[in-house]
């Protein structure tokens, strides 16, 4: 009895209680650790799965999206210009954002069968936000066109309406009203190095070429007229011409009667280009109208304007206000009033071009 006495006595110290827990403690633990493991493998397991899902998910949506976009992008294309629609590549980017890229689109109105399309462009570059390419579906920031091309036959219904003018035949100014919605929104577009040919109604005129080095258009909402910013070329006399305005909307049936108005800036075109007279004009003035029929109404200035053989340098000022008539592409120069020294014309007249 004595010894189970000591034994129990010992058992009972308190200095031995602390490292009998720990023994138990750490018995529990060890045994604890293969559920621990289960549950951790379990876990990364399922985030494996889930993972993996995501990217099978991902690359399923990317590897089809390029297709349905370049599905959805003529069907959009076909409606709003009643078109037959060419688009030969579209290859779509994800990263750093959202991008797509198109090669050789050309519109062709269904019922025209001209040789020329009515729109073509080399290349085109669409950027777009994550936001938009999964919240705002067709949604597209920044849209860069390559190479484009607009040609405006002699066709549709306006061309039937025409009223003269000081005895002259021209084409109605009447806008069209088709208001009609691109199934795709486009906040802004760059288009530098754009051509615009307008067909008149003679063929043995030469067509009205604009050749616009630089240009921005700005959506301002559905169904209304585009802002836009732009530099032409003028070929004769040479020079750069700055202009801002509205255009639009397009029409589908009737382009000759789209609308398009605003304010242009013309300096430093040299006159010596035109056989007999020399000086530096500038000009600047408002226009508007539609494709077919724009009217201008402006002033020149040209301080140094002389015949190039005889006679001194005069002050020339003059006020004008044209027609661009889109049935002859010829000028009318409805009235020229026209200021020097202390001498004052009214003029009238055209500019006719001939083909070649």
């Amino acid at each position: 009895r004595g010894d189970t006495t000591a034994t129990a006595g010992q058992f009972r110290t308190p200095g031995n209680v602390p490292e009998l827990e720990a023994r138990i403690l750490t018995r529990s633990r060890e045994s604890n650790l293969p559920g621990k493991m289960r549950k951790l493998l379990v876990y990364g397991g399922l985030t494996l799965a889930v993972l993996a899902a995501a990217v099978w998910g991902i690359h399923q949506y990317v590897r089809t999206l390029g297709p349905r976009a370049k599905s959805h992008v003529v069907k959009a294309l076909s409606a709003r210009f009643d078109a037959d629609v060419s688009l030969s590549n579209l290859q779509l980017y994800l990263f750093p954002a959202p991008r797509a890229v198109g090669s050789s689109l050309t519109i062709r109105h269904r019922g025209w069968p001209d040789s020329q399309p009515l729109i073509a462009i080399s290349k085109f570059t669409a950027d777009s936000t994550f936001f938009n390419l999964f919240f705002q579906r067709y949604k597209v920031r920044l849209l860069r066109l390559e190479g484009l091309r607009i040609h405006v036959p002699h066709r549709g219904q306006s061309t039937a309406r025409t009223t003269k003018h000081d005895d002259e035949l021209v084409e109605t100014k009447q806008p069209g009203g088709d208001r009609t919605q691109l199934g795709i929104r486009i906040d802004a577009i760059v288009a530098d190095g754009t051509q615009l040919q307008i067909d008149p109604k003679d063929p043995s005129k030469d067509p009205l070429l604009f050749d616009i080095r630089n240009l921005q258009l700005h959506s301002v909402g559905p169904a209304q007229p585009l802002r836009f910013d732009a530099v032409l070329e003028n070929p004769k006399p040479p020079g750069l011409i700055n202009t801002s305005g509205q255009f639009g909307p397009w029409q589908k049936e009737d382009p000759r009667a789209t609308a398009v108005a605003g304010n242009y800036d013309f300096s430093q075109a040299d006159l010596s280009v035109f056989k007999g007279i020399r000086g530096i004009l500038s000009s600047r003035g408002t226009y508007g109208g539609v494709l077919q029929h724009i009217e201008v109404q402006g002033e020149t200035d040209t301080p140094q304007f002389a015949l190039r053989k005889r006679g001194s340098p005069v002050h020339l000022r003059t006020k004008f206000h044209s027609i661009v008539n889109g049935m002859t592409g010829d000028t009318i120069l409805d009235n020229v009033d026209a200021r020097f020294l202390h001498s004052e014309f009214i003029c009238r007249g055209d500019i006719s071009k001939q083909a070649g």
